[in-house]
C-alpha cells in the first residue's frame, strides 16, 4: 500500500474508532464499508466480522463468508479465524465441522510463523 493510501486508511480507522467510542456506530459501519470499497483489507475483515456478529448491521453469514475469504486472500490471516468461527457456529446455515477445523489449522499455522 503506498504511503498516501496508508495514511488515508489510518485516518479512516481512527475516525471509525472515534465514532464507535462516541456511540455513533452506524457512522462507523458506513466508514468501514467505504474503506472496504476502497480496497483496504483490514476494512474488509472488519466488515466481515460485523456481518458475522450482527453488529450494527443485519447478521448475514453468507456475506461474512465472502468478505472473510476476500480478506484472507489479501493476506489478513485473522480471516482464517473468522472463517473457523463461522463454520463452528451450530446455529449457522454454514455450520461445517470439517471446514471449521481446516480454517483453525490455517490460522494456527499463521500464528506459529516467525
Amino acid at each position: 500500500m503506498e504511503r498516501k493510501n496508508a495514511t488515508k486508511f489510518l485516518q479512516s480507522l481512527i475516525f471509525c474508532l472515534a465514532l464507535l467510542l462516541t456511540c455513533e456506530s452506524s457512522k462507523a459501519i458506513a466508514e468501514i464499508k467505504r474503506s472496504h470499497e476502497m480496497g483496504y483489507p483490514a476494512a474488509t475483515f472488519a466488515l466481515a466480522t460485523a456481518y458475522f456478529l450482527g453488529d450494527d448491521v443485519q447478521q448475514n453469514h453468507a456475506k461474512a463468508e465472502v468478505l472473510f475469504f476476500q480478506a484472507y486472500n489479501k493476506s489478513v490471516f485473522w480471516a482464517a479465524r473468522g472463517l473457523s468461527s463461522l463454520y463452528s457456529d451450530e446455529f449457522s446455515d454454514l455450520f461445517d465441522e470439517q471446514k471449521a477445523s481446516e480454517w483453525a489449522s490455517k490460522f494456527d499455522a499463521e500464528t506459529k510463523k516467525d
